[in-house]
Parts: C-alpha cells; structure tokens; sequence
C-alpha cells in the first residue's frame, strides 16, 4: 500500500476524473488525501482466494478486469491482492502464491506508463521492506516530473502550430475521401458502421523473427515498416485495392521531458500507403 499511495501521488493523472461541462470534457485532478486519491491508493486484499481452485481465480480476475470504469465519479485506477492462491493449471496445492491485479483505464495510462508503473512500484515495494527491516541502502525513486498532461496537451498543440510543413504533409496526404477497404467477408455488413471489433493475437516462429529481422536490417528499415508493408501487401491481395489506409497508435513521448510521466500519451496514426503500379517488396518498403 506504500507503494500505491506514492505512485497515486506522484502520478496526477491517476486521481484525475472527467466531467461533461457545457458538451466538452473537464479533466478534474484530485489531492493523493481525497476520497478519490484514497480510493486509487487502494489496495483490496481478498483473503478468500485461497480457498479457490486455479479455475475460479482465472474467473475472479477475468471479471474484475473487465469490470467498467465510472470517468465521472472514478477511480480511473484500481488494485487487489488475491491472498495465498493456488497456482499451476494442476492445482497442486503445494505450490502458493499471492496474485496481485492492477487495472486502469486507458485515459489515464497507454503501454508505456505500465512499464513506468511496474518500475516504480517496484523499486517503492523494494524501499518499503527495506524500511521495516531496517536496511540503510536501497535505492530510491528521482523526483516525479513537474510536467503533467496538461503541459503535454499544450506542447502538442504548440508543435502543430509550429510545424506547418508536417502539417501540410498530412493534409495532402490524407486528402478525403479516404479509400474504404472492401475486405471480403462470409457475413453481411451491418447497416450502420461500428467501432465493435475483436482483437486476434498469433505468435511468429523463432528462425522466422530472425529472418525478418535480418531482412529489416539489410533494408535499412524497422521491423514495424517490414510488418506494415507485408500487412498491405496482405490487404491488396485481398481486396484488389492498391490505395491502403491502416491506423495505428503511436508513442508521443519525443521529448525527454516526458518519458517518465503516467498518462494517455499516444497519437492515432492514419497511415496511408501506394501500392500501385506491381512494385517489388523492397521498393514497397521504401514507399511505407
């Protein structure tokens, strides 16, 4: 619980809820003492999970993972510790463990600030036991950021203004009507269009990512450009289509300033590219 409250305090962005005034949203930061702070802070503890079997835990956590976030009233950040659980699909009895679930919702954080927050509760678990047992060496965490969301709103918004020639580059490039995909499908398309999608995961062999990294590297280009090229090469053949839009979120955090800081910092990235004219895929790659 040490740990929590000061990754509450030192993150803003954590005890921030959101409130609808006049049709525009209104971030509002509460103090780390405040029964928003407080709750965020909070660590549940259920004890009663170790009378569970492995089957039941996977539901419990399953349904608090998917339990919805109220913005208005928050918290927007939530914590359990399942007590001396069960662990291994065998169920073997001997083999326990505490499960501690963190869950939050993605307006107050993206990929990176996990891996800040997993850092940094870290090393505060680790100052913590080092207190109670009275060891005078262990690192402690730097002082938090003085820069909040707010300051990277306004610098995002300044760099538009700023750079006019990116921002014509994606005027032009992104001129509408933008093309439309027409995958086919063994399923009637509703009426009306919706954001409801589902998420496919797959893992690629071994010697394969070695292969694509190697051809990557040998192209001078990243793995994301070599993957994005094969998946619009993917989208052409099945759709006949060489104009390909695909979107992607992309990490804002070019300025150091920022690096450290928990929040939702990403930018949806409409990425559109030309496959016309039956180009080899190494000129493909240098096009994307």
């Amino acid at each position: 619980e040490f740990a929590l409250r000061n990754i509450v305090k030192r993150h803003p962005a954590l005890r921030t809820t959101y409130e609808n005034q006049g049709g525009m949203p209104l971030q509002v930061i509460h103090d780390v003492s405040s029964e928003i702070g407080k709750a965020s802070s909070k660590l549940n503890r259920v004890s009663s999970a170790r009378d569970w079997n492995a089957k039941r835990l996977n539901a419990e956590l399953h349904d608090r993972v998917h339990e919805p976030f109220d913005l208005t009233k928050g918290p927007v950040l939530r914590s359990w510790i399942f007590e001396d659980c069960v662990g291994g699909d065998e169920e073997d009895k001997k083999t326990r463990s505490d499960v501690f679930l963190l869950t939050a919702h993605h307006i107050a954080m993206d990929g990176w600030s996990m891996e800040v927050i997993l850092q940094e509760l870290g090393q505060l678990y680790a100052q913590s036991r080092a207190v109670k047992t009275n060891r005078k060496h262990y690192s402690e965490l730097p002082k938090p950021s003085s820069f909040h969301m707010g300051d990277f709103s306004r610098q995002q918004k300044q760099d538009i203004e700023n750079d006019l020639e990116d921002w014509e580059f994606w005027k032009t490039n992104l001129v509408r009507p933008l093309p439309v995909l027409n995958l086919p499908t063994d399923f009637e398309r509703p009426v009306t269009q919706s954001s409801k999608g589902s998420v496919h995961t797959w893992s690629l062999p071994l010697k394969l990512c070695k292969r694509l990294r190697d051809l990557a590297a040998d192209q001078r280009c990243t793995l994301f450009v070599l993957l994005l090229s094969a998946w619009n090469t993917m989208l052409m053949r099945y759709t006949g289509q060489s104009d390909v839009v695909v979107g992607t979120p992309m990490a804002a955090r070019e300025d150091p300033r920022f690096e450290s800081l928990i929040g939702q910092i990403t930018n949806p990235v409409v990425l559109r590219s030309d496959l016309s004219g039956d180009p080899s895929f190494r000129a493909l790659l240098r096009r994307v």
